[in-house]
């Protein structure tokens, strides 16, 4: 996985850096090499070595463990994480997004809007990540995935145009290739969540 940055700024190693395979700092020859690969200009740049999996299909691996475990399904409809229904378990782990406004209650917590399109290339070996541009390219067993967006406290749920423009764009600018007849998986959008504490976004 490469992650590029075209913003001069003080380079900062991650924190995360010694959790992950082969963090690595890119050089000055490297960097060269990539933005004129890319079509950028880059002025530093890590790369290092990950897993990447569909959280759908990993959902469905752990949920069959989950199963395969005697573990029991139970479908209720709660108003507040006192419900009576709850008291039977020793641990609840909250997991319900944007749900959790009303559910804890916890009004700090709001949606970053996230739209990806996915093609059909499977030469694309290798993640891209351009951090300051916000294109991405991620391949996968089922697509080749292209991003993205961030959008703090946007809620709509529908393709935007205009940021499927932006994704493409950026990411054929990236990688020439994925400019050709490519077939085009549906457009989507997802939201993930985040918690404002003291200003924070995370």
């Amino acid at each position: 996985m490469k992650c590029l940055y075209r913003v001069k700024k003080e380079y900062r190693r991650p924190k995360w850096a010694d959790n992950v395979f082969a963090f690595q700092q890119m050089d000055r020859n490297q960097l060269k090499y990539l933005s004129q690969m890319y079509s950028a200009d880059y002025v530093y740049g890590h790369t290092l070595i990950t897993l990447i999996t569909p959280p759908i299909t990993l959902m469905n691996y752990l949920f069959q463990r989950f199963k395969n475990a005697k573990g029991e399904v139970v479908q209720a409809k709660l108003t507040s994480l006192r419900d009576s229904v709850l008291n039977q378990f020793d641990v609840v782990v909250n997991c319900t997004g944007m749900g959790a406004r009303e559910l804890v209650p916890d009004y700090s917590v709001y949606p970053i809007r996230g739209q990806v399109a996915k093609v059909n290339a499977p030469w694309i070996m290798e993640c891209i990540v351009d951090e300051d541009g916000g294109n991405y390219i991620i391949p996968n067993a089922q697509a080749c995935v292209l991003g993205g967006t961030h959008q703090e406290h946007n809620y709509n749920i529908n393709v935007d145009d205009k940021d499927t423009e932006f994704i493409l764009k950026g990411c054929q600018k990236m990688v020439h290739s994925l400019g050709v007849g490519l077939y085009f998986f549906p457009i989507s959008c997802r939201h993930r969540y985040a918690q404002n504490r003291e200003g924070n976004g995370f």
